[in-house]
């Protein structure tokens, strides 16, 4: 966010003063390592299998919910990896700006998917997806995407 904003919205008494009758969230705390970054990832992953179950229970608005806390996560933690590896990784410049451009692509498939996950648990609500039966299996269909590109981009980070 930049300055500006920040300072218009940035606090819960700012927002209030700026905006009155929104909702205020703090900002998600930035992890301040890789070792870090990768724990929120992973718990996130493990988040990701507990979405899963909340959409197959038909619980859609709550797996929405999770989603919505599960993306801004794993977005901070997987910059902080991906900015990592660009800065410490030991190869030559060309290939560790491959290995950095492939990670950065893993990341924002896993973002992408997640935000098409999102897409649908609010098709589903909505319900442009039919029945909630079939909405939930074409939620689980992209939640399945989500996680496969989840894992590829968690296997990718250099140990």
């Amino acid at each position: 966010m930049d300055d500006a904003i920040s300072g218009m919205v940035g606090t819960k008494e700012a927002l209030e003063r700026n905006a009155p009758g929104l909702k205020y969230v703090p900002p998600i705390t930035i992890p301040k390592s890789a070792g870090e970054a990768q724990q929120v990832l992973q718990a996130q992953r493990m988040a990701a299998d507990d979405i899963k179950s909340v959409v197959a229970a038909g619980r859609l608005e709550e797996a929405g919910m999770k989603v919505l806390n599960l993306v801004p996560k794993v977005t901070a933690a997987g910059r902080v990896v991906v900015d990592t590896v660009a800065q410490t990784t030991t190869f030559s410049s060309g290939v560790r700006e491959v290995q950095m451009l492939q990670l950065q692509s893993k990341l924002d498939d896993t973002l992408g998917y997640f935000g098409q996950v999102d897409v649908s648990i609010g098709q589903g609500l909505r319900g442009e997806l039919g029945v909630v039966t079939a909405a939930q299996l074409q939620v689980l269909a992209d939640l399945k995407d989500a996680i496969i590109a989840f894992d590829d981009f968690l296997q990718q980070i250099p140990k």
